[in-house]
């Protein structure tokens, strides 16, 4: 299986493909921030999560100072991968356990 996964990878060619930008507009600081992630789970080491890509991006607003915005921004996406792989494994579990109920 991670052998299908890093030939399909190596395959990959993007239907859409991304950038980032950002404008400070008025204000004499920027407050907002963003994130731009081609493959979240190969960025965290979780490659058995998913056979495919799966991008993350966000947009966070700093209303009122940016330390909220950055908190979120460098601590939602591995959250996001953790709570996938917690589930994922939940469902494995839980097919195991069907299957052997089954067999006996």
């Amino acid at each position: 299986m991670i052998a299908d996964k890093k030939q399909n990878l190596m395959n990959f060619v993007p239907a859409l493909r991304s950038g980032e930008w950002s404008d400070i507009g008025k204000r004499p600081y920027m407050e907002d921030t963003h994130i731009c992630i081609g493959d979240l789970a190969r960025k965290f080491n979780y490659d058995e999560l998913s056979e495919e890509a799966v991008s993350f991006y966000g947009v966070f607003d700093g209303h009122e100072g940016k330390s909220a915005a950055q908190f979120v921004r460098d601590r939602l996406p591995r959250v996001i991968v953790e709570m996938l792989t917690f589930l994922w494994s939940l469902r494995r579990w839980s097919k195991v356990i069907l299957e052997t109920d089954a067999a006996f």
